[in-house]
């Protein structure tokens, strides 16, 4: 649906009604990203939680992102950044209000929107910053995918991560006490070994 990564798909879960009180036809928006240690799982997996939320009377985003070993972090926050791009332009077509987002991941994707969150406030934080501290802010940028793309943090809400992984070396070493850590992804899509 977006940019040129073939996991570039994504469903939407919506209402055909209108919206609250006080914002007719505008709804709450919910990107849910999808978890599976870096490397397995999708979008349709977790459809529940797309009609759950729709129940509820927000509209909500189910994004695909590029797994593990078809890409690496950087790939899957390049993918998630897309969709809240894409989210915040079209999801008024379908009734939400792009100015009211949250992003929210279960697991790796937990990891993934905090991730994301996290580059674009560095970015944003260029605006207003000293010459040696936007230096530094590109060095980090750079080195995370996210050069040129403008800023869509502003469109976010809230971002909340249930049950992720957000001390990636700590938990390698919880992977390692428990011997797992060969069969796990996270190292090498971390861009490690």
């Amino acid at each position: 649906v977006w940019e040129q990564s073939p996991a570039a798909l994504l469903d939407v879960y919506l209402q055909n009604t209108q919206g609250p009180p006080g914002e007719p036809g505008m709804r709450p928006v919910v990107i849910f990203v999808h978890g599976g240690a870096w490397g397995w799982g999708s979008r349709t997996e977790y459809a529940f939680v797309g009609r759950f939320l729709q129940t509820m009377g927000f509209v909500c985003v189910i994004p695909s992102y590029t797994l593990f070993p078809k890409g690496n972090v950087q790939q899957m926050v390049a993918d998630i950044d897309a969709c809240v791009q894409w989210t915040r332009d079209f999801v008024p077509r379908y009734g939400g209000d792009p100015g009211c987002i949250h992003l929210v991941g279960h697991s790796a994707g937990a990891h993934l929107v905090a991730l994301t969150t996290m580059l674009r406030l560095c970015q944003d934080a260029k605006i207003n910053s000293t010459a040696a501290e936007k230096h530094r802010l590109d060095n980090v940028l750079y080195e995370c995918g996210l050069t040129s793309s403008p800023s869509r943090i502003r469109s976010l809400r809230t971002m909340i991560g249930i049950n992720g992984v957000y001390d990636i070396e700590d938990h390698f070493k919880h992977e390692s006490y428990r011997c797992v850590e060969k069969f796990s992804p996270m190292a090498r899509a971390m861009g490690g070994e």
